[in-house]
């Protein structure tokens, strides 16, 4: 083992990117609302699969979006350069990516299991609050649990020129997700899918982040309100 040590070292130290802006990772950011964190990773996911995937007959992608569980990202990154070390202590856990087709209503089950325990406090942080991309959420955390998703917009990938519009609860919507809780963890409960709506892929998170951010690289990624709260 000890001989493999150099190159292992090695590949950990690569430079992956530059980032001009803070990568915010705190649990204090991303377990209550939206952090440029989560949106670069969510992002990194959704475009590494729109190109991955095939596409279907009249759609420019056929994956919606994406959501990641907050607790699946473990650190910030501060501006300079960021090597792939930096990206295995935000991604540690070895998580890849699943693809599951759901209705837009269990879609809304599902970002509505994100905030059910949702702390007004900010004393509790719930790892199984949701970051994304591809879609636009407003969340009011004061109703009753199961109720509190009020408005939920998706990317419209069959538009020639991309908008979001508001989910339909009985269209069929493909996205992006963590491994980890398309399999059950943080108590997400997927099993009203059949088998062939739920694909895992051997894309590792990992090497999908590192890739988006040498794409993207200098950083900048910052909020753009996808997920907001009203009372």
């Amino acid at each position: 083992l000890d001989k493999y040590r150099p190159q292992l070292q090695a590949a950990r130290s690569r430079i992956v990117a530059a980032t001009y802006v803070y990568l915010q990772g705190d649990r204090k950011t991303l377990r209550f609302g939206e952090s440029n964190m989560g949106n670069v990773m969510a992002e990194a996911f959704l475009k590494y699969l729109a190109k991955r995937i095939p596409r279907r007959s009249g759609f420019w992608s056929s994956v919606s979006a994406v959501i990641i569980n907050s607790g699946s990202l473990r650190t910030s990154i501060l501006e300079g350069i960021i090597t792939f070390e930096d990206v295995v202590n935000v991604l540690p856990f070895g998580d890849s990516i699943s693809l599951v087709n759901m209705t837009g209503a269990q879609l809304k089950g599902v970002l509505e299991h994100g905030v059910r325990r949702y702390d007004v406090k900010g004393v509790k942080k719930r790892g199984e609050f949701l970051q994304m991309a591809g879609m636009r959420v407003v969340y009011n955390v004061y109703r009753e649990p199961r109720h509190r998703v009020i408005d939920l917009q998706i990317l419209c990938t069959a538009c020639r020129v991309p908008r979001f519009e508001r989910v339909k609860d009985h269209r069929i919507y493909s996205i992006g997700t963590a491994k980890y809780i398309a399999h059950g963890g943080d108590e997400f409960n997927f099993s009203f899918l059949k088998p062939r709506d739920h694909v895992d892929t051997s894309f590792l998170a990992v090497e999908v982040a590192a890739e988006y951010l040498n794409a993207s690289s200098p950083v900048t990624m910052g909020l753009d309100g996808r997920i907001a709260f009203v009372k």
